[in-house]
């Protein structure tokens, strides 16, 4: 009996054993990947391309496409590394996020990659299965042998380098390719102002399929905007362009159909087909390509469930909600717009941290800073529109207009920004030019001043010199003159010229001693000693009995 006993506990043992170890393959097989984004955004066309790129113009937001991007992507990624030059308006907007950035140059595309390699090689060692989103807004453009490539700052991202340097390098479970520009392989659309748009057939989008993407990389998804304009891929209502803001609503959940927190590839597409389905210029209608990684056709763009620092924005399209909306942060980032079926269900991330307005058709809705917590959109009551004009610009009037004093230390402060900007004097200042000029300026000009007048002293000192050296021969002369002769006439003529250039002699002599020798003792001393004129400090001036 005790044997029997004995033997089933072994048993309950093992069976425990094993259960737990196939608990364990669930939860790690269930469990959310690590992420590795790499977001690039570059509004230009490199010089070396730029033969082969006329009439593209330089885009306007391909670096917030990239910024907003990367923002997003952030929050569900171990690393994410953004590569664009944010303009000026853009730094203003995202000054955070934009201190982030590297120059989207190969080099550090390179790095990029290296880091993205290392990091993913490491978690598959450890077990993991790491998945990679690889982002691009910007031009493209195509050879004389009609190969496409993308333009970064300093040369062409081609395919061969995506190919060689980012796909068959990293050795992720799934790799997402998300690229925003002019494609030239079964079709043409060019990403500008005067871009001609070609009909898209659907042999040459089954050719582009089949020959242009990963048939060599099973793991590798692709979504691809295949129609651009400058209307329509980039608009000053979004900031963004279109395809980049349609693609951050779908993945912020206004895709996720069934609710179940995955974005898939076919949601995605889905998405962006009902956004685009009734705009009737071509030259503004996006067709998108998407492929999802052939060994898994279900494969997430991303789980909504690695999203860290957002919340939850919940509840039936129901009544005017389904009417559509959308939402801006304060910044004024148009974040999301959703125009649902009745009775669908939502539930839409939405970062915390940050004060954000909902707009609907018949009225807006101030949601506050989000704290974390799932906000009901039937707890929602709109305003009338007419309270706050567009949301996030009214109530940045309101409550920043006038809120900054005016007076010369902030005028001060602003001109030391600009180096093209001339300042005005202020009262005693007027008296002293330098003081309209910084003061490292200021004591240039005055040290650049010091040393014209020590050149002209040494050269002075120089001319004195030789003069004296002429009247010192003038001199020898007469004196041999009065020696040789035995006139009294012209012995005295004799004599007079030699005291009249032996006088000039010394004269010179001592101006090329005292020229000379002032110039090189000014050259000498350091800037700082030449000053005779006033250094100031904070404003207090002393003359001069208080130069130091």
């Amino acid at each position: 009996m005790a044997k029997h006993r004995s033997a089933s506990h072994v048993v309950f043992i093992g069976w425990l054993f094993v259960a737990l170890l196939l608990a364990s393959r669930v939860d790690a097989a269930s469990a959310p990947r690590p992420v590795y984004t790499i977001a690039v955004g570059y509004n230009a066309v490199a010089d070396v391309l730029k033969r082969n790129a006329s009439g593209l113009t330089t885009l306007r937001y391909a670096d917030d496409d990239a910024l907003r991007f990367y923002s997003l992507m952030q929050h569900a990624s171990r690393h994410a590394f953004l590569l664009t030059v944010a303009d000026a308006d853009t730094q203003r907007r995202f000054p955070d996020v934009a201190r982030r950035a590297v120059a989207p140059s190969l080099g550090e595309l390179e790095r990029a990659v290296g880091l993205v390699a290392r990091a993913v090689a490491q978690d598959q060692a450890a077990g993991e299965e790491p998945e990679v989103v690889f982002f691009f807004s910007g031009h493209g453009v195509r050879d004389e042998s009609g190969s496409a490539s993308l333009s970064l700052l300093d040369g062409a991202l081609t395919r061969s380098w995506l190919y060689e340097k980012l796909l068959a390098r990293v050795p992720a479970r799934f790799i997402h390719l998300i690229i925003d520009a002019c494609h030239a392989e079964a079709f043409v659309r060019p990403r500008d102002v005067n871009a001609k748009v070609e009909p898209l057939e659907p042999a040459e989008r089954q050719s582009y399929l089949d020959q242009a993407t990963l048939e060599r990389f099973p793991n590798v998804g692709a979504v691809l905007a295949s129609s651009a304009g400058a209307q329509s891929f980039e608009w000053d209502a979004y900031r963004s362009g279109v395809f980049a803001h349609q693609l951050l609503s779908a993945l912020r959940g206004a895709s996720d159909v069934n609710g179940d927190g995955r974005v898939e590839y076919s949601e995605v597409g889905a998405f962006l087909s009902a956004a685009n389905l009734r705009v009737k210029d071509p030259r503004a209608r996006l067709e998108i390509v998407v492929q999802p990684p052939r060994v898994n056709r279900r494969a997430p763009l991303l789980d909504l469930g690695t999203l860290v620092q957002q919340f939850e924005l919940r509840g039936r399209a129901d009544g005017a909600w389904a009417n559509g909306f959308f939402v801006e942060s304060e910044s004024g980032e148009r974040l999301l717009d959703v125009f649902p079926e009745r009775s669908a269900r939502l539930a839409l991330r939405l970062p915390v941290g940050e004060r954000l307005y909902l707009m609907r058709p018949d009225g807006e809705i101030d949601l506050g800073v989000g704290k974390g917590a799932a906000v009901e959109l039937g707890s929602l009551q709109p305003r009338a529109q007419g309270t706050r004009a567009r949301g996030a610009i009214d109530s940045a009037l309101h409550e920043g207009l006038f809120k900054v004093r005016y007076g010369p230390a902030f005028y001060q402060g602003y001109v030391s920004q600009y180096d093209d900007i001339v300042a005005v004097q202020f009262g005693a200042e007027k008296a002293d030019p330098t003081r309209d000029s910084p003061p490292e300026r200021a004591a240039a000009e005055r040290s650049s001043t010091q040393k014209t007048v020590a050149t002209v002293l040494v050269v002075a000192g120089g001319v004195a010199a030789v003069a004296a050296g002429v009247f010192t021969g003038l001199a020898l002369d007469a004196k041999s003159d009065y020696e040789d002769t035995d006139l009294e006439r012209s012995a005295e003529e004799a004599r007079d010229r030699f005291n009249r250039n032996r006088t000039a002699a010394w004269v010179s002599g001592a101006a090329a001693l005292g020229l000379g020798g002032a110039g090189i003792v000014l050259f000498a001393l350091p800037s700082e000693r030449r000053t005779s004129s006033a250094i100031r400090i904070d404003g207090l001036g002393f003359g001069a009995g208080g130069t130091f």
